[in-house]
């Protein structure tokens, strides 16, 4: 096993997620946050189940849903989430801020040593099967990790796939991601601190608004996306209908127009992959993860496609 992954035999505790990094061989994409939920049951998993987050990039941000979907999965199955290179305030991100093809390219090493890990966990017993969940530009990074590394099967959720700059947010928020703004807004951070204890945001956010270095890797991201996600790959979204149920790519997208993030493509990519391959949810936002409203659905769906391999509803 990769020495930098042997956390992954820790045995389940009280106090989870664990969390603890992963440096990459290149210097230049630096280290990772990771926070892992082990298996509860006292043995190799039966399946790892890797989150990849969207822009920032930072895990803290699905702690409360990665937990609900970890206690909603059998007690052979751990869960275990990355942060975007620069994405987690808490570890030193790297001095220039990597686009988009970087970021992939230093998944692809993580999810190709996690692979080869599982697959030495236990010579005596099945290799743990590995699964990816992603969010937002975590699912197009997943699609193009997937044609790298062999990948049982996806699970995007809420992803923006193609033409992102020509979505409602890309529109109204294109200032946000050029110049002059992009490189001011990370030093603006500190006009805002004084306001944090007037105001109410998400618990990572105070985090954030407090490190302008991840708010420049984020929007170093996020640039990056607006130019290189564009046309999507009509016909790897078409070879996913073809595959066995529980194998390749699935999706879940907020019904109708409620997710600013997604354009046209999203009914275009729907009608590729197939009705069995996607689930439509009523009112559920694109950042799912920070209302438990939300994220209880879309754990509950997630879970059952996971164990079921089949398409899953709701559970009341």
């Amino acid at each position: 096993m990769d020495p930098r992954l042997l956390f992954l035999r820790y045995p389940a505790r009280d106090a989870l997620p664990l969390r603890t990094t992963f440096a990459h061989t290149n210097p230049a994409f630096g280290s990772v946050r990771l926070n892992y939920w082990p298996a509860r049951r006292r043995a190799p998993p039966a399946r790892v189940v890797l989150f990849i987050p969207g822009n920032p990039g930072c895990p803290e941000y699905y702690t409360s849903f990665l937990g609900m979907l970890h206690s909603r999965l059998p007690d052979n199955h751990a869960v275990l989430c990355t942060s975007q290179v620069g994405g987690e305030p808490s570890i030193d991100a790297p001095a220039t801020p990597l686009n988009l093809q970087q970021q992939v390219d230093a998944k692809v090493e993580f999810v190709s040593a996690l692979r080869a890990s599982l697959e030495t966990w236990a010579p005596e017993a099945p290799a743990p099967q590995l699964v990816v969940a992603a969010h937002s530009v975590g699912g197009w990074m997943t699609c193009e990790i997937a044609k790298v590394v062999d990948i049982s099967a996806a699970y995007l959720l809420f992803p923006t796939l193609a033409w992102i700059a020509d979505s409602y947010h890309g529109r109204t928020m294109w200032p946000v991601f050029h110049r002059p703004l992009r490189p001011l807004l990370p030093w603006l951070s500190y006009l805002l601190r004084p306001l944090l204890p007037f105001v109410t945001i998400p618990g990572p956010s105070y985090a954030l608004v407090r490190s302008p270095t991840t708010i420049k890797h984020a929007l170093h991201l996020a640039h990056s996306e607006m130019a290189i996600i564009r046309e999507p790959d009509e016909e790897w979204f078409r070879a996913q209908e073809k595959l066995p149920a529980g194998q390749g790519v699935h999706s879940i997208w907020s019904a109708g127009n409620i997710d600013g993030w997604v354009g046209r493509e999203g009914p275009m990519i729907q009608d590729w992959l197939g009705e069995g391959r996607v689930v439509e949810l009523e009112g559920v936002r694109h950042a799912f993860c920070l209302w438990e409203e939300d994220y209880r659905q879309v754990a509950d769906v997630l879970a059952g496609w996971i164990v079921e391999g089949t398409k899953a509803q709701v559970l009341n």
